[in-house]
């Protein structure tokens, strides 16, 4: 930055810092280029003020579009959405009254889920659950397999291989976990027959509340999630994690607590299980976390 910027100059670059919202920085933003000095020795500082305006414009138009083309009605809350999707009479509300103790509606008829129904349930990490209304194999389709193929990972609940073929055929999300439910009145030939071409299918019974324990946990490994948690200097461990992708790095734990953490970094402390044959090691931003690490950064 040349050494002749102006106060009010100084001023804006302390409110951009402080913006909280994409408006609010691409404002104090324009008010930074307006001020900044209009020398030979500025030009690399304009240039990189109207590159950063320029990405931050192009941020807000994109998050704009999400949200437009965002099903309306539930938002995602929680660390993870996942979906039930299946025909009609699959089970899938009295499902979710089991994961999350909705309060199922019982009805002899079919189609009873008229809207997404939702809940929550916490396995290491807090899972929002919403049962779709069943597919009919026409356009009314389309709200519900919107919300699937937009959700973390989706569980088709079925009851044979017919019915999952023609699902897998209208998603585009193929993060996807096939849930055979009615075990305790299924045929065991029409359960070895879905086994044996879908060989990742979870066996349960709603009804019953069978295998749901072994489900939830299968839940959390096809969601690719790890829970890193964060340490300040010279304090215990926070009991609230932060939840990341796999294969996420130092750098993305450091952004997810404050942007400004990877431009300050100087180092970080892993801490790991006390199988691993070090306490806690001194680690860089590329640095690739695990599931359980405590993580200290210094700045």
């Amino acid at each position: 930055m040349p050494a002749n910027v102006t106060p009010q100059f100084k001023k804006a670059q302390a409110e951009f810092l402080a913006a909280k919202t994409l408006e609010e920085k691409i404002e104090k933003l324009k008010n930074m280029i307006s001020l900044a000095p209009k020398h030979k020795g500025s030009e690399n500082l304009l240039a990189n003020l109207k590159t950063r305006l320029a990405k931050l414009k192009q941020e807000l138009q994109r998050q704009k579009k999400v949200k437009k083309h965002k099903t309306a009605g539930i938002k995602k809350e929680g660390d993870a959405q996942i979906t039930l999707l299946g025909y009609t009479n699959s089970g899938k509300f009295l499902l979710l009254s089991k994961l999350t103790n909705v309060t199922p509606l019982i009805s002899k008829f079919f189609y009873t889920t008229k809207k997404p129904e939702q809940g929550m349930f916490n396995i290491r990490a807090l899972i929002q659950v919403l049962d779709l209304p069943s597919l009919k194999d026409n356009e009314d389709d389309n709200e519900a397999l919107s919300y699937a193929n937009n959700s973390d990972l989706i569980l088709i609940v079925v009851c044979s291989v017919d019915e999952i073929k023609k699902i897998l055929k209208k998603l585009k999300n193929k993060n996807i976990l096939i849930v055979i439910n009615k075990i305790n009145i299924l045929d065991s030939s029409n359960i070895n027959k879905i086994k044996k071409e879908f060989s990742g299918a979870i066996e349960i019974s709603a009804l019953k509340s069978k295998g749901l324990d072994l489900l939830k946990q299968k839940i959390f490994s096809s969601l690719n999630i790890i829970l890193v948690y964060t340490k300040q200097p010279g304090h215990e461990p926070e009991k609230k994690p932060i939840v990341l992708k796999k294969g996420s790095c130092v750098e993305d734990f450091a952004i997810k607590i404050h942007k400004d953490f990877v431009k300050d970094f100087k180092f970080a402390k892993i801490w790991r299980q006390k199988q691993d044959k070090f306490q806690f090691q001194r680690v860089g931003l590329k640095y690739a976390l695990k599931d359980e690490d405590i993580v200290e950064v210094h700045i």
